[in-house]
Protein backbone atom coordinates (compact mmCIF):
# COMPACT_ATOMS: atom_id res chain seq x y z
CA UNK A 1 0.00 0.00 0.00
CA UNK A 2 1.05 3.51 -0.70
CA UNK A 3 2.07 5.70 2.36
CA UNK A 4 0.54 8.85 2.38
CA UNK A 5 2.94 11.86 1.56
CA UNK A 6 3.20 13.95 4.27
CA UNK A 7 2.79 17.37 2.67
CA UNK A 8 -0.64 16.73 2.02
CA UNK A 9 -1.87 16.94 5.96
CA UNK A 10 -2.52 20.02 8.01
CA UNK A 11 0.19 21.07 9.58
CA UNK A 12 0.70 24.54 11.65
CA UNK A 13 -1.29 25.92 13.79
CA UNK A 14 -5.12 24.54 14.32
CA UNK A 15 -7.87 25.78 16.87
CA UNK A 16 -10.02 22.89 18.78
CA UNK A 17 -13.29 25.04 18.05
CA UNK A 18 -15.74 25.79 20.65
CA UNK A 19 -19.38 24.96 19.57
CA UNK A 20 -22.21 27.13 19.42
CA UNK A 21 -25.89 26.14 20.88
CA UNK A 22 -28.83 27.93 20.92
CA UNK A 23 -30.94 28.80 23.72
CA UNK A 24 -32.81 25.32 23.37
CA UNK A 25 -29.48 23.56 23.73
CA UNK A 26 -29.38 22.70 19.91
CA UNK A 27 -26.23 22.82 17.67
CA UNK A 28 -25.92 26.40 16.84
CA UNK A 29 -25.02 25.07 12.72
CA UNK A 30 -24.54 28.83 11.52
CA UNK A 31 -22.53 30.76 14.79
CA UNK A 32 -20.23 27.39 15.22
CA UNK A 33 -19.52 27.40 11.19
CA UNK A 34 -19.10 31.57 10.95
CA UNK A 35 -16.64 31.20 14.09
CA UNK A 36 -14.64 28.42 12.13
CA UNK A 37 -14.12 30.60 9.28
CA UNK A 38 -12.95 33.86 11.19
CA UNK A 39 -10.91 31.35 12.79
CA UNK A 40 -8.90 30.31 9.04
CA UNK A 41 -9.30 34.50 8.34
CA UNK A 42 -7.27 34.81 11.16
CA UNK A 43 -4.60 32.83 9.29
CA UNK A 44 -4.90 29.45 11.29
CA UNK A 45 -4.06 26.28 9.26
CA UNK A 46 -6.74 24.09 10.09
CA UNK A 47 -10.17 23.61 12.70
CA UNK A 48 -10.78 21.04 14.80
CA UNK A 49 -14.34 20.58 15.49
CA UNK A 50 -16.27 18.40 18.11
CA UNK A 51 -13.03 17.64 20.39
CA UNK A 52 -13.04 18.01 24.27
CA UNK A 53 -13.69 21.74 24.50
CA UNK A 54 -15.81 21.58 21.55
CA UNK A 55 -18.22 19.47 23.63
CA UNK A 56 -17.94 16.96 21.05
CA UNK A 57 -19.29 13.93 23.33
CA UNK A 58 -22.22 15.83 24.28
CA UNK A 59 -23.20 15.72 20.72
CA UNK A 60 -25.07 12.35 18.86
CA UNK A 61 -23.65 11.16 15.27
CA UNK A 62 -26.79 12.56 13.42
CA UNK A 63 -26.19 16.32 14.92
CA UNK A 64 -22.31 15.80 13.88
CA UNK A 65 -23.72 14.59 10.08
CA UNK A 66 -26.24 17.30 9.75
CA UNK A 67 -22.84 19.83 10.56
CA UNK A 68 -21.19 17.96 8.14
CA UNK A 69 -23.58 18.74 5.36
CA UNK A 70 -23.92 21.93 6.97
CA UNK A 71 -19.83 22.89 6.84
CA UNK A 72 -20.02 21.37 2.82
CA UNK A 73 -23.28 23.64 1.78
CA UNK A 74 -21.17 26.44 3.40
CA UNK A 75 -18.00 25.60 1.37
CA UNK A 76 -16.21 25.00 4.44
CA UNK A 77 -12.53 24.23 3.28
CA UNK A 78 -12.21 20.57 4.03
CA UNK A 79 -9.04 20.47 3.63
CA UNK A 80 -8.17 22.66 6.75
CA UNK A 81 -10.71 20.33 8.64
CA UNK A 82 -10.69 17.41 11.18
CA UNK A 83 -13.61 16.23 12.91
CA UNK A 84 -13.97 14.44 16.08
CA UNK A 85 -15.24 10.54 15.15
CA UNK A 86 -14.24 8.94 17.97
CA UNK A 87 -16.66 6.81 20.31
CA UNK A 88 -17.34 4.14 22.62
CA UNK A 89 -19.74 2.40 20.46
CA UNK A 90 -16.95 1.18 17.40
CA UNK A 91 -20.14 1.67 14.98
CA UNK A 92 -20.28 5.15 15.56
CA UNK A 93 -16.77 5.79 14.97
CA UNK A 94 -17.15 3.32 11.93
CA UNK A 95 -20.36 5.67 10.78
CA UNK A 96 -19.08 9.49 11.46
CA UNK A 97 -15.76 8.37 9.98
CA UNK A 98 -17.24 6.88 6.67
CA UNK A 99 -19.28 9.91 7.08
CA UNK A 100 -16.44 12.47 7.22
CA UNK A 101 -14.42 11.35 4.58
CA UNK A 102 -17.03 10.74 2.10
CA UNK A 103 -17.67 14.39 2.83
CA UNK A 104 -14.10 15.03 1.85
CA UNK A 105 -12.94 15.79 5.17
CA UNK A 106 -10.00 12.69 5.51
CA UNK A 107 -8.97 13.72 8.49
CA UNK A 108 -10.34 11.85 11.60
CA UNK A 109 -9.19 13.15 15.35
CA UNK A 110 -9.91 9.52 17.13
CA UNK A 111 -10.78 9.68 20.43
CA UNK A 112 -10.29 5.91 21.89
CA UNK A 113 -13.57 4.12 23.35
CA UNK A 114 -13.69 5.75 27.23
CA UNK A 115 -16.01 4.19 28.96
CA UNK A 116 -14.13 0.96 29.97
CA UNK A 117 -11.54 1.65 31.86
CA UNK A 118 -7.72 0.00 31.43
CA UNK A 119 -8.35 -1.24 28.75
CA UNK A 120 -5.43 -3.74 26.95
CA UNK A 121 -3.36 -2.80 23.64
CA UNK A 122 -5.00 -5.66 21.88
CA UNK A 123 -7.91 -4.15 22.56
CA UNK A 124 -7.01 -0.17 21.33
CA UNK A 125 -5.50 -2.03 18.61
CA UNK A 126 -8.18 -3.69 17.41
CA UNK A 127 -11.25 -0.77 17.59
CA UNK A 128 -8.37 1.64 15.47
CA UNK A 129 -8.20 -2.01 13.26
CA UNK A 130 -11.83 -1.97 12.93
CA UNK A 131 -12.56 1.45 12.18
CA UNK A 132 -9.70 1.54 8.92
CA UNK A 133 -10.93 -1.92 7.94
CA UNK A 134 -14.51 -1.47 7.74
CA UNK A 135 -14.01 1.94 5.75
CA UNK A 136 -10.99 0.40 3.33
CA UNK A 137 -9.97 3.13 2.02
CA UNK A 138 -6.58 4.59 1.67
CA UNK A 139 -7.68 8.51 1.72
CA UNK A 140 -8.50 8.07 5.93
CA UNK A 141 -6.29 10.09 8.15
CA UNK A 142 -6.50 8.84 11.50
CA UNK A 143 -5.50 11.18 14.12
CA UNK A 144 -5.14 9.51 17.59
CA UNK A 145 -6.82 11.42 20.53
CA UNK A 146 -4.32 10.69 23.72
CA UNK A 147 -6.02 13.11 26.53
CA UNK A 148 -5.59 10.90 29.50
CA UNK A 149 -6.65 12.93 32.05
CA UNK A 150 -9.75 13.06 30.36
CA UNK A 151 -10.32 9.67 28.83
CA UNK A 152 -7.97 7.93 31.46
CA UNK A 153 -6.80 5.62 28.07
CA UNK A 154 -3.49 6.74 27.38
CA UNK A 155 -2.08 5.63 24.14
CA UNK A 156 1.39 4.12 24.75
CA UNK A 157 4.40 4.61 22.44
CA UNK A 158 3.87 0.51 21.86
CA UNK A 159 0.60 0.85 20.34
CA UNK A 160 1.29 3.42 17.96
CA UNK A 161 4.58 1.30 16.94
CA UNK A 162 2.07 -1.60 16.39
CA UNK A 163 -0.58 0.55 14.63
CA UNK A 164 2.11 2.24 11.88
CA UNK A 165 3.38 -1.04 11.37
CA UNK A 166 0.43 -2.39 10.11
CA UNK A 167 -1.51 1.06 8.47
CA UNK A 168 1.04 3.13 7.44
CA UNK A 169 -1.33 4.24 5.28
CA UNK A 170 -4.09 5.33 7.78
CA UNK A 171 -2.57 6.10 11.12
CA UNK A 172 -0.55 9.47 10.44
CA UNK A 173 -1.05 11.45 13.61
CA UNK A 174 -1.90 11.78 16.94
CA UNK A 175 -2.95 15.01 19.26
CA UNK A 176 -0.97 14.71 22.39
CA UNK A 177 -2.86 16.43 25.49
CA UNK A 178 -1.24 14.82 28.13
CA UNK A 179 0.79 17.82 28.86
CA UNK A 180 3.50 16.01 28.79
CA UNK A 181 6.89 17.46 26.59
CA UNK A 182 8.90 14.36 26.73
CA UNK A 183 6.09 12.47 25.73
CA UNK A 184 5.79 14.57 22.56
CA UNK A 185 9.56 14.91 21.68
CA UNK A 186 10.20 10.92 22.04
CA UNK A 187 7.49 10.54 19.76
CA UNK A 188 8.72 13.05 17.36
CA UNK A 189 12.35 11.20 17.19
CA UNK A 190 10.95 7.46 17.37
CA UNK A 191 7.96 7.76 14.34
CA UNK A 192 8.62 8.71 11.04
CA UNK A 193 6.15 9.95 8.64
CA UNK A 194 3.87 10.38 11.90
CA UNK A 195 1.98 14.21 12.87
CA UNK A 196 2.69 14.85 16.23
CA UNK A 197 0.37 18.01 17.71
CA UNK A 198 1.11 19.48 21.04
CA UNK A 199 -2.45 19.54 22.73
CA UNK A 200 -1.02 22.64 24.03
CA UNK A 201 0.56 26.17 22.58
CA UNK A 202 2.16 25.99 25.22
CA UNK A 203 4.66 22.98 23.41
CA UNK A 204 3.94 24.43 19.93
CA UNK A 205 7.61 25.17 19.35
CA UNK A 206 9.55 23.00 20.94
CA UNK A 207 7.36 20.39 19.07
CA UNK A 208 8.40 21.92 15.72
CA UNK A 209 11.85 22.32 16.38
CA UNK A 210 11.51 18.43 17.08
CA UNK A 211 10.24 17.66 13.48
CA UNK A 212 6.63 17.63 14.90
CA UNK A 213 3.66 19.47 13.10
CA UNK A 214 2.33 22.10 15.16
CA UNK A 215 -0.36 22.36 17.67
CA UNK A 216 -4.20 21.56 17.91
CA UNK A 217 -5.57 23.56 20.83
CA UNK A 218 -8.89 24.90 22.48
CA UNK A 219 -7.23 28.07 23.67
CA UNK A 220 -6.72 28.79 19.54
CA UNK A 221 -9.75 30.17 19.53
CA UNK A 222 -8.62 33.65 21.45
CA UNK A 223 -5.04 32.90 20.93
CA UNK A 224 -5.23 32.20 17.31
CA UNK A 225 -2.91 35.06 16.13
CA UNK A 226 -0.37 34.70 18.25
CA UNK A 227 -0.15 31.04 17.22
CA UNK A 228 -0.08 32.23 13.34
CA UNK A 229 2.41 34.41 14.42
CA UNK A 230 5.05 31.36 15.99
CA UNK A 231 4.65 29.29 12.76
CA UNK A 232 5.65 32.03 10.52
CA UNK A 233 8.38 33.04 12.51
CA UNK A 234 9.24 29.17 13.09
CA UNK A 235 9.14 28.97 9.07
CA UNK A 236 11.46 31.96 8.60
CA UNK A 237 8.83 34.69 7.86
CA UNK A 238 8.85 36.87 11.16
CA UNK A 239 10.67 37.81 14.06
CA UNK A 240 12.62 35.50 16.45
CA UNK A 241 10.00 32.75 16.83
CA UNK A 242 11.26 32.23 20.51
CA UNK A 243 10.27 35.56 21.99
CA UNK A 244 6.73 35.12 20.60
CA UNK A 245 6.59 31.84 22.05
CA UNK A 246 6.84 32.90 25.17
CA UNK A 247 3.92 35.65 24.53
CA UNK A 248 1.90 32.91 23.61
CA UNK A 249 2.78 30.83 26.35
CA UNK A 250 1.62 33.75 28.72
CA UNK A 251 -1.11 34.06 26.60
CA UNK A 252 -2.25 30.45 27.33
CA UNK A 253 -1.19 30.88 31.09
CA UNK A 254 -3.83 33.37 31.18
CA UNK A 255 -6.63 31.37 29.95
CA UNK A 256 -5.40 28.88 31.79
CA UNK A 257 -6.36 30.71 35.12
CA UNK A 258 -9.56 32.69 34.05
CA UNK A 259 -10.91 29.36 33.39
CA UNK A 260 -9.53 27.09 36.00
CA UNK A 261 -12.92 27.81 38.19
CA UNK A 262 -15.30 26.86 35.48
CA UNK A 263 -13.31 24.47 32.93
CA UNK A 264 -12.33 25.39 29.86
CA UNK A 265 -15.58 24.65 27.76
CA UNK A 266 -17.74 27.03 29.82
CA UNK A 267 -14.06 29.93 29.93
CA UNK A 268 -13.69 30.29 26.90
CA UNK A 269 -17.13 30.81 25.91
CA UNK A 270 -17.43 33.22 28.33
CA UNK A 271 -14.66 35.40 27.18
CA UNK A 272 -16.00 34.85 23.70
CA UNK A 273 -19.35 35.79 24.27
CA UNK A 274 -18.04 38.75 26.18
CA UNK A 275 -15.38 39.94 23.26
CA UNK A 276 -18.42 39.28 20.33
CA UNK A 277 -21.41 40.66 22.50
CA UNK A 278 -23.30 37.49 22.20
CA UNK A 279 -25.02 36.13 25.33
CA UNK A 280 -25.59 33.25 23.40
CA UNK A 281 -22.13 32.16 22.90
CA UNK A 282 -22.32 31.46 26.51
CA UNK A 283 -24.02 28.96 26.59
CA UNK A 284 -22.99 25.06 26.72
CA UNK A 285 -24.66 21.42 27.33
CA UNK A 286 -25.24 19.64 30.63
CA UNK A 287 -23.41 18.60 32.08
CA UNK A 288 -21.70 21.61 32.03
CA UNK A 289 -24.33 23.96 34.02
CA UNK A 290 -24.79 27.87 34.46
CA UNK A 291 -22.22 30.09 35.21
CA UNK A 292 -23.71 32.38 38.14
CA UNK A 293 -23.04 36.37 36.84
CA UNK A 294 -20.78 36.82 39.60
CA UNK A 295 -18.67 33.41 38.64
CA UNK A 296 -18.63 35.43 34.85
CA UNK A 297 -17.71 38.84 36.13
CA UNK A 298 -14.24 37.06 38.21
CA UNK A 299 -13.71 35.25 34.86
CA UNK A 300 -13.65 38.32 32.97
CA UNK A 301 -11.66 40.34 35.66
CA UNK A 302 -8.91 37.65 35.47
CA UNK A 303 -8.85 37.83 31.72
CA UNK A 304 -8.66 41.50 30.89
CA UNK A 305 -6.20 42.27 33.75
Amino acid sequence: MKILSSHNRIKGALAASLTAFKKDLSLDFSKTILHGKNLLIQGLDGVVFFGTTGEGNSLSVLEKKDFIDKLIEEEFPTNKVMIGTGACSLTDAVELSKFSLEAGIKDCLVLPPFYYKNPSDDGLFSYFSEIIQRLGSEDLRIQIYHFPAVSQIPITHGLIERLLKEYPENIVGIKDSGGDLNNMLSMCKNFDDFDVYAGSETYFLPVLKAGGAGTITATANLTAKKCVSVYKAFKGRGDDPQSIQNELSAQRTLLQKACSSVGFSSGLKLILSSLENDPEWRICRPPFASISEEKIKEVLEIYNN
